[in-house]
C-alpha cells in the first residue's frame, strides 16, 4: 500500500512539511516511535518493542536519519541537518517511486511554446524598432527580466511584489504599448499551455481517483457512508491507523469528530481518549482548535517551514 506522504503527493503533488508530519504520526501509529509534545517543540523516542506493521521506504529512511546513533531527540525551531536530510530524503525516495509512474514529462513541449514566443516578441521588435536600440539587445533584456520574475516568483511567497519591482525596470526600456499587451498575453498563453500540459500518466490518474475516494471516505459523515460506501466498522484501531492519512489529505477533523461520534455512541467520553503513542496533553477530537490533531499536525509543520527558512 502506498503511505500517507505517497498520496499527498501523487494527489496534490506536493512534499512538504505536512507530508513530513504525516510520515513521523505514521511511523508513531506502527510502533516505531514515540512522540511527545514538549515546550519548545516535539520530541521523537525510538521504541525497542516490534513494530505492529512495516514502515514504506520514505519512512524507514526518516526514521534512520533522525535516530541513526541516538535513541530520542527535539524537532524543534532550531536548525537541525538531521532534519533537513530526512525531510529531504523522504522528498526524494517518493519523487522516484512516483514522479513518472504518475506525471508525464511534457516540459519538450513547453520550451518548444516558449521558443516560439521568443520569435514573436522578435519579429514584433524588429518591426518597431523601439529607440535606438538593437532588436536582439532588447530581446535579451526582456529574456532576462522575465527570468528574474519567474525565479523571484517561485522562490519566495510573496515573489510576485520584487517581481513587480522587475516589471517597473522593464518599462524603462521604452518599450510600445502593443508590445507590452504582446508580452503579457505571451506569459498568460504559456501559463495556461505549461498548466495543462501537467497531465497525469493514465496509472496516475486511476491512483488519484482511487486516493479521491479515500478522502472521501475519511471525510464523510458515518450515515452518508453506509449509504455509498461498505466502510469497516469504527475502533479506535481503525481511526489511528488512518489518522495519517487524514492529515495527509488535510481532512484530519472531519475524520476525527467521526471518531468521537463513534465514542459517544459507546458512552464513552471523547475528551478522555489519549494514543499510545503520544504524550502532551488530551485531545480535542470534536473541533479544530489548539488540541486537536490538525493543530498538531500544523504545528509540527510550522515548526518545520520556520526550521527551513533558517537554512
Amino acid at each position: 500500500g502506498m503511505s500517507p506522504a505517497a498520496m499527498r503527493y501523487v494527489l496534490d503533488e506536493k512534499a512538504d512539511g505536512k507530508s513530513f508530519t504525516a510520515a513521523i504520526i505514521n511511523l508513531a501509529v506502527k510502533g516505531y516511535i514515540k512522540l511527545a509534545k514538549k515546550s519548545s517543540g516535539y520530541q521523537i523516542t525510538r521504541l525497542d518493542s516490534e513494530p505492529k506493521e512495516a514502515a514504506s521506504k520514505g519512512e524507514q529512511l526518516v526514521l534512520q536519519k533522525l535516530l541513526r546513533n541516538q535513541q530520542s531527540m527535539v524537532i524543534d525551531k532550531k536548525y537541525n541537518s538531521k532534519v533537513k536530510t530526512a525531510q529531504a530524503g523522504l522528498t526524494a525516495k517518493i519523487k522516484q517511486e512516483y514522479k513518472e509512474k504518475c506525471f508525464k514529462n511534457n516540459w519538450v513541449y513547453a520550451f518548444i511554446g516558449m521558443g516560439i514566443s521568443v520569435l514573436v516578441m522578435l519579429a514584433m521588435l524588429l518591426h518597431h524598432n523601439p529607440g535606438n536600440r538593437s532588436a536582439f539587445g532588447v530581446m535579451g533584456q526582456i529574456v532576462f527580466f522575465a527570468l528574474v520574475m519567474f525565479f523571484i516568483f517561485k522562490s519566495k511567497p510573496l515573489g510576485w511584489i520584487p517581481a513587480i519591482g522587475v516589471f517597473i525596470v522593464m518599462s524603462n526600456l521604452n518599450l510600445s504599448v502593443e508590445l507590452f499587451v504582446m508580452l503579457g498575453f505571451l506569459i498568460v498563453v504559456n501559463g495556461v499551455f505549461i498548466y495543462l500540459l501537467k497531465a497525469p500518466t493514465p496509472f496516475g490518474r486511476e491512483l488519484m481517483d482511487k486516493i479521491e475516494g479515500f478522502k472521501l471516505y475519511l471525510s464523510t459523515a458515518e450515515q452518508n457512508r453506509l449509504e455509498i460506501m461498505h466502510p469497516p466498522q469504527m475502533t479506535p484501531e481503525l481511526f489511528e491507523k488512518y489518522l495519517p492519512f487524514a492529515l495527509a489529505l488535510g481532512v484530519e477533523n472531519q475524520w476525527s469528530e467521526q471518531f468521537a461520534d463513534y465514542l459517544k455512541q459507546a458512552a464513552l467520553d471523547p475528551q478522555e481518549y489519549q494514543p499510545t503513542w503520544y504524550s502532551g496533553h488530551r485531545f480535542d477530537l470534536t473541533g479544530s482548535g489548539s488540541r486537536s490533531f490538525g493543530a498538531i499536525s500544523s504545528g509540527m509543520a510550522s515548526t518545520l517551514i520556520l526550521l527551513k527558512s533558517v537554512v
